[in-house]
């Protein structure tokens, strides 16, 4: 690990993923480190014409509310895809008994997504993506506990789609996402900033005729996110965000 990296505590914990794709190909990793005695390690390298997703995850368990008042998280993710492939991945972070399933299969030409999830309690994010053509699908991103907004626009044109959310919750927290489509190729990012200084940065840029979506999502309890995606054709889908304070479920579907 870079030595230059400031080390990794319950404090100043940052989880960063970087992906190229170039020609017809990708790859992708995750490095996460987490609070205690916790690393999530994932390496993929795909070959022949397909790609394949990733995850990183890190958990604190249960931090102070001063803990959390002066910790700063950071996670960053960035893709750039070139050619025929695209990427997608996961960041997320939990307290306790927290899991990361990340299931990708690719075929043809395509790709599809992936799933990460993080929860305090009885949290559950569900994502799947099936992509068939020369189209990927789209992405989840959510945040809740309270004062909390989501809004979701996406436009399709011509052979190319985009998808957009903004949400703002909990206590000085902010989502942005914006993406814009030109030619046959989408793009799209969201930067969002939650609870208590913790900053999630994803940007992403597509070149050729593919896409990439991702999803991060954080809860407060009995939280679920499902999305589910299906492209066919030449096109992709939405997008899903969702936030909610308690026993609040958020289902989205599309199919292009």
């Amino acid at each position: 690990m870079n030595s230059s990296c400031s080390p990794v505590g319950l404090r100043r914990h940052q989880d960063s993923f970087t992906s190229e794709t170039s020609g017809q190909l990708h790859l992708g990793d995750i490095r996460t480190a987490s609070p205690r005695r916790h690393q999530d390690n994932f390496t993929s390298e795909t070959s022949g014409q397909l790609h394949l997703g990733d995850i990183r995850t890190t958990s604190p368990r249960r931090p102070d509310v001063s803990e959390v008042k002066s910790s700063f998280t950071s996670d960053s993710f960035t893709s750039e895809t070139s050619g025929q492939l695209h990427l997608g991945d996961i960041r997320t972070t939990s307290p306790r008994r927290h899991q990361d399933s990340f299931t990708s299969e690719t075929s043809g030409r395509l790709h599809l997504g992936d799933i990460r999830t993080t929860s305090p309690r009885r949290h559950q994010d569900s994502f799947t993506s099936e992509t068939s053509g020369q189209l990927h699908l789209g992405d989840i991103r959510t945040t809740s506990p309270r004062r909390h907004q989501d809004n979701f626009t996406s436009e399709t044109s011509g052979q190319l789609h985009l998808g957009d959310i903004r949400t703002t919750s909990p206590r000085r927290h902010q989502d942005d996402f914006t993406s814009e489509t030109s030619g046959q190729l989408h793009l799209g990012d969201i930067r969002t900033t939650s609870p208590r200084r913790h900053q999630d940065n994803f940007t992403s840029e597509t070149s050729g005729q593919l896409h990439l979506g991702d999803i991060r999502t954080t809860s407060p309890r009995r939280h679920q996110d499902n999305f589910t995606s299906e492209t066919s054709g030449r096109l992709h889908l939405g997008d899903i965000r969702t936030t909610s304070p308690r026993r609040h479920q958020d289902n989205f579907t599309s199919e292009t």
